[in-house]
């Protein structure tokens, strides 16, 4: 791996992710059905010890001299970006081995480590998602959408303590992110704790009005016409911010 590749890699991502086309969800869509705190939560499953990288269209297992050759940076892109096609389209388990090649091309790029947790996250990979997001974070300490996934795993695991620490350093970091102030939010309503449960909330709606995400503005309303403590869903959309740098 050449280090300039690296560099040419993670400059082409972040252009794609500014210009929304590495969005896991469009604005207006959350990608599964939320998790509450007293959902039966399945135990933590390990990550297979090995997942041969395949091929976009086949799915079929490549053989090491040809992954050999999937090392360029364009091919190494198609392959990210195929990842990221697959997480919009619900495909969490085929988008798996997409990130994989990339990570082990270019093993420090945050972005890879994220989107691979969030399939995780879908297939019920506790653990390994934990390990994908703790790892975004060690490579980028102000990775706010990292915080945000690992502070709904948390609080789907039922640890709130540890959800609330992820999702104020998100809002510390990215101070106009609406998905972790609502769930903040939900997260205090949950916790008996209204008043800042509904300031959250309130916030959320703004920044949802400002950048005109219709169905997230309808889903706030809708809590703040009459929230239940203790009964409020979390979203778990996990949606790329179009002002994250």
């Amino acid at each position: 791996m050449k280090l300039n590749n690296f560099h040419i890699l993670s400059a082409i991502i972040l252009i794609l992710s500014s210009a929304g086309c590495g969005n896991l969800t469009s604005n207006d869509t959350a990608t599964a059905a939320p998790a509450t705190p007293t959902q039966e939560i399945a135990s933590p499953s390990v990550v297979p010890e090995s997942r041969g990288a395949t091929t976009p269209q086949t799915g079929e297992e490549l053989s090491p001299e040809a992954e050999d050759e999937e090392d360029s940076t364009p091919d190494v892109l198609f392959r990210y970006m195929s990842g990221v096609n697959l997480l919009n389209a619900g495909q969490w388990k085929e988008s798996l081995p997409q990130f994989d090649l990339v990570i082990r091309v270019h093993p420090e790029l945050a972005r890879a480590y994220f989107y691979r947790g969030i399939a995780q996250y879908h297939e019920e990979e506790d653990e390994a998602a934990l390990e994908d997001y703790n790892k975004a974070i060690e490579l980028d300490k102000r990775f706010a959408e990292a915080f945000h996934a690992r502070g709904l795993l948390h609080y789907r695991n039922e640890d709130q303590q540890a959800a609330l620490a992820d999702l104020n350093k998100a809002i510390y970091y990215a101070p106009d992110f609406g998905d972790a102030y609502r769930n903040r939010g939900v997260l205090y309503l949950n916790d008996n704790k209204v008043d800042p449960g509904i300031r959250d909330l309130e916030t959320a709606l703004l920044i949802y009005q400002r950048n005109r995400q219709g169905e997230r503005v309808r889903d706030v309303l809708s809590l703040l016409e009459g929230p239940v403590p203790g009964n409020t869903q979390m979203t778990t959309s996990t949606e790329t911010h179009s002002s994250f740098r």
